[in-house]
Order: C-alpha cells, then sequence, then structure tokens
C-alpha cells in the first residue's frame, strides 16, 4: 500500500475487533516516503485497512476533529497512529467505522546495535485487515460474510481473514475457497 506491502507496516496479530479496537503490534517504520511528502511524517506505526462500504466520499477525523474531508473514495487506506489516537471514516456521510488504538503494541524505533546471529523471517499477513459494515445487534467480534462479500475479495485477502478467525482454507479455486470460508464460518 503506497510502495509497502502490509507486512512492512503491521504484525501478524493485527486485527480489528467489533467496536473498531485494533489489537496486535505495529513495527516502528521509517523512510515511508509514498505516505507524505512531509518527511516528519513518513516515520511512525502505519495502520494499512480496507473498506467493503463503498460510495462516492470519505472523510476522515483524527481525535474527533476532522482531518481530510470529502477525498475520493478508496477501498485501501492507510493511517500513521500512536496509541492515543482515534480514527473516525465516514462514507458519503454515514460514520463506517471508528477506530481506537489503545490495546495495540507500538514498538519503538529500532536501536543499532551489533548482530550475533542471523536474524529470523517472521510470518506476517499478506492483506490488510477488512473492515466490514457493522452489523446492528451482532455481539459476536467476527463478522458474518456473504458468498459476494467474499467474492468482492481476492484469495489472498480471503486466506489472510480466515487465518485471524483460525479457519483451514486448502481450495485453490476461488469459488471452492469462498465456499470453504462460508462453510467454516456457520
Amino acid at each position: 500500500m503506497y510502495g509497502k506491502s502490509v507486512r512492512d507496516l503491521i504484525g501478524s496479530d493485527v486485527k480489528v475487533l467489533a467496536d473498531g479496537s485494533v489489537v496486535g503490534t505495529f513495527p516502528y517504520v521509517e523512510g515511508y516516503e509514498q505516505f507524505s511528502s512531509n518527511v516528519s511524517e513518513q516515520s511512525g506505526h502505519f495502520f494499512p485497512f480496507s473498506l467493503t462500504k463503498a460510495g462516492s466520499t470519505m472523510t476522515f477525523k483524527k481525535n474527533g476533529k476532522a482531518s481530510k474531508t470529502e477525498i475520493e473514495w478508496e477501498k485501501d487506506n492507510v493511517f500513521r497512529v500512536e496509541n492515543s489516537d482515534t480514527f473516525e471514516v465516514e462514507v458519503d456521510g454515514e460514520s463506517v467505522v471508528t477506530f481506537n488504538f489503545t490495546q495495540a503494541t507500538m514498538k519503538p524505533k529500532a536501536q543499532l546495535t551489533s548482530v550475533s546471529e542471523p536474524v529470523k523471517a517472521i510470518s506476517e499477513p499478506a492483506a490488510a485487515p477488512i473492515v466490514e459494515e457493522p452489523v446492528q445487534g451482532e455481539e459476536s467480534t467476527e463478522t458474518k460474510l456473504t458468498q459476494d462479500d467474499l467474492t468482492d475479495m481476492t484469495v489472498a485477502e480471503i486466506r489472510s481473514l480466515a487465518a485471524q478467525n483460525g479457519y483451514k482454507i486448502t481450495a485453490t479455486k476461488k469459488a471452492d475457497v469462498v465456499q470453504q470460508y462460508l462453510d467454516q464460518q456457520k
């Protein structure tokens, strides 16, 4: 997203709960030039996410104040965040989600040290967390997806979401992947 992969921006444990709380680990990222031309905004913690609610325009409110208003709608977005931040996302004037990061773990900027052992690779997500439209009256933190919802997603996004929910996807064809996901969310 904007020149970085999701795995560069968030840990494999990052997920969005039904109330908008974001949990998991955020590495400190430096030199994210495609995020902003302002050098002071190119380092920090970044939250990539995908919206399923489509529209024409979006408004972002950071800590209750509009930071971007009526910008063109995009499915994939990235916020620069800290633990104290809340971000509300509106699509066509309707609030879709308010993210809060108080439960997230923000890793500090890495300090240079000598490394005596090789660095081990860490398995991290290939797709951004999917933000579903809220379902009225639903108490579960897991949003039930329909076949249409899943068909609109890529196989990689479905696999990532399945892994977050503890589902096992073995199929390779998209139609079979969708069906396996639907069978396991019941």
